[in-house]
């Protein structure tokens, strides 16, 4: 037939190699041989116009369509066959992906009541940090006190000289021997200029003058503007090149450009690392201007060295839970138990004719999952105004209940709550660099800095960090930390950043990954067990801030 008809064989000769398209195949080749010996006009002329048409690809496929018209009604048999062969295909296909389910779902029930046998002998997803706060501040106690050679673990310098060992690759380390034990000072929270507070600060010292070991920790939330950039001049200007920032993320995301300058970077080569709570196979940051900044280890490598390193079993027992608790909460999100992906595997390996379907599910996963996740969040926005607007009639009419889902995106995932009588805030409308909250203070449920709508916290969320505001505006934002301090007893308020009170949900609540089966039935069915659990809390929070944010923040 010419070129044309050679670039269209070539084509299907693609497909014609997979193994479930060769009997569709082989009718098609029949049929279109039959079709050129009864109707060789046709054939003729398509072949001319293929060639002749590669080149002017619309009026080929206009004209194509019209000749596709007439001859459907003068050769009725060939299409007719080429229809029917097309349909048993689509019925085969069909056949094949209701059998890849029916014969998978016995089997990862079996793996499911395996896995529960496993639980009442060996309690393998018991861990500790399950009972534990934490946040952030709470996860900054515990890794200070490990570093501290004169807390109650007993171990002196051991774990402090297991992290220098493994940040080898950075230069200028200290040496914290024996005989520093005394003088080395670990404390958390630690202030600095431009009221910012560096997270842990371990203070060795040394002939050539003190060296600074410094952790910024950054599990869920973001940066304030300019905060890395502050941390590092300031820890420059105290100990000049003696000191190292360690800015520990979920997976080793850097700093954003807002808390650290691009044009800046170069000048902290050797002076910042950065680090992941995980970072295992399955965990991975694309290539960015950070990739020379990251060290090859994480927290849970840490937790691991460690755990090897020190004799007693008490520790060791926690420093192992402390490693699995980072693997679980920041390695990923899944619906499914080990057993289940081993069953999954192995039924796949012994029937490799699925493979086709597993991997359209695995292709339209995401979809699916956006689609269920989008849609939930929407059902909370409807539900939450619903009640928010039956318990507060009087301001029902300025309640205002908003939520956007964007996806795999690290906070990109929010609903939230504000009055539209709430005055915003001085510099929102040029910085913009928070969700559209209307430049006002909000109660606000945000997804974390890992993909998608999971590590979920809520709060009150102040739509600049404290560190941009005016002296004015400073003192009006101290006035509703001390207000959300004496409401919610302390726990949880903030003394900077862009939160001034948040808390992290609930651990069996915060992954909707894990979630998605019962987010969809909820969605469909108008509420249940979750919806329950963010809508009242949403309404909780609100409780106790609207008052408090109505009098500092409120026009009328």
């Amino acid at each position: 037939m010419g070129t044309g008809r050679d670039d269209l064989s070539g084509r299907q000769s693609a497909l014609a190699q997979r193994p479930r398209y060769v009997p569709f195949f082989n009718e098609l080749d029949a049929s279109l041989d039959e079709g050129r010996h009864r109707h060789p006009r046709f054939f003729a002329e398509l072949g001319a116009r293929l060639d002749d048409d590669l080149r002017q690809p619309p009026r080929f496929f206009s004209e194509l369509g019209a000749n596709l018209g007439e001859d459907r009604r003068r050769p009725p048999g060939f299409f007719s066959e080429l229809g029917a062969t097309l349909d048993e295909v689509r019925r085969a296909d069909c056949r094949l992906r209701r059998n890849f389910f029916a014969h998978l779902s016995p089997r990862l029930e079996t793996a499911r009541a395996r896995e529960r046998e496993l639980d009442l002998h060996l309690a393998r997803r018991f861990n500790v940090f399950d009972y534990l706060s934490t946040d952030e501040v709470a996860l900054s106690r515990i890794i200070a006190d490990l570093l501290d050679p004169g807390a109650r673990h007993g171990q002196g310098t051991l774990f402090l000289q297991t992290l220098l060992d493994e940040l080898k690759e950075i230069g200028g380390r200290p040496d914290p021997g024996t005989g520093f034990v005394k003088g080395i000072q670990v404390v958390t929270e630690r202030v600095i200029p431009a009221n910012r507070r560096l997270d842990v600060s371990v203070k060795i010292p040394g002939t050539a003058g003190p060296y600074c070991l410094a952790i910024e920790n950054k599990p869920y939330a973001g940066d304030g503007q300019d905060q890395v950039r502050d941390y590092l001049c300031y820890l420059q200007e105290e100990y000049r090149d003696r000191f190292l920032l360690i800015y520990l993320s979920p997976t080793g995301q850097g700093p954003s450009s807002w808390s650290l300058p691009r044009r800046e970077l170069g000048k902290w080569t050797g002076r910042l690392a950065v680090m992941g709570y995980w970072s295992g196979p399955e965990q991975h940051v694309a290539g960015d201007r950070y990739d020379d900044f990251r060290v090859g280890l994480s927290l849970a490598a840490w937790f691991s060295a460690c755990r090897r390193r020190c004799e007693p079993d008490r520790l060791r027992w926690f420093l192992s839970e402390a490693e699995v608790f980072c693997k679980r909460r920041f390695g990923g999100h899944s619906m499914t138990t080990d057993s289940e992906t081993r069953t999954i595997k192995e039924f796949l390996f012994a029937n490799p004719e699925h493979l086709e379907t597993a991997q359209a599910v695995s292709d339209a996963w995401l979809k699916v999952k956006e689609v269920v996740c989008r849609g939930f969040l929407e059902h909370l926005r409807t539900d939450l105004a619903k009640r928010a607007r039956k318990k507060w009639p009087d301001i029902a009419s300025d309640l205002r209940v908003e939520c956007k889902y964007g996806g795999e995106k690290p906070h990109s995932n929010y609903l939230w709550l504000h009055r539209a009588i709430w005055k915003p805030w001085k510099g929102y409308s040029k910085k913009k660099q928070h969700p559209p909250h209307k430049g006002s203070t909000a109660i606000v449920l945000q997804s974390g800095w890992t993909a998608g709508p999971n590590e979920w916290h809520w709060g009150v969320l102040h739509p600049l960090d404290k560190s941009s505001l005016t002296d004015a505006d400073l003192e009006r934002r101290t006035r509703l930390e001390d207000g959300l301090r004496d409401e919610f007893d302390g726990v949880g308020v903030r003394s900077g950043g862009w939160w001034p009170y948040r808390r992290s949900v609930d651990d069996e609540m915060r992954d909707w990954n894990a979630l998605l089966p019962t987010l969809y039935e909820e969605w469909k069915g108008g509420g249940g067990e979750i919806t329950d659990f963010y809508v009242d809390g949403m309404m909780d929070i609100a409780a106790k801030a609207i008052p408090i944010i109505d009098e500092i923040d409120g026009t009328a």
